[in-house]
């Protein structure tokens, strides 16, 4: 079984993750009208739809590893420290 998609995946899923980071990151350092548009802006609902996509991806390559589900964890470790 050829793990090399699985794994694709789960670092693809990283670098969004890093992405959605990102994006949280910015608004957080914006000036905001009120509260409520602190949290409902189009940064913030865009990272979170894409940190809930990550979470498919991650699905999608632990259940079709099968056997190399051990060499996946090695992607995974990787992944901690890339999200800032």
């Amino acid at each position: 079984m050829d793990i090399l998609p699985y794994a694709g995946s789960l670092l693809l899923g990283v670098f969004f993750a890093s992405v959605a980071q990102a994006m949280l990151k910015y608004s957080a350092m914006r000036q905001h009208v009120s509260w409520i548009c602190m949290y409902l802006n189009p940064w913030v609902i865009g990272a979170y739809i894409i940190l809930f996509g990550t979470t498919f991806l991650a699905i999608y390559a632990y259940r079709g590893s099968g056997s190399g589900i051990n060499q996946l964890y090695l992607c995974d470790i990787l992944g901690i420290s890339a999200v800032p």
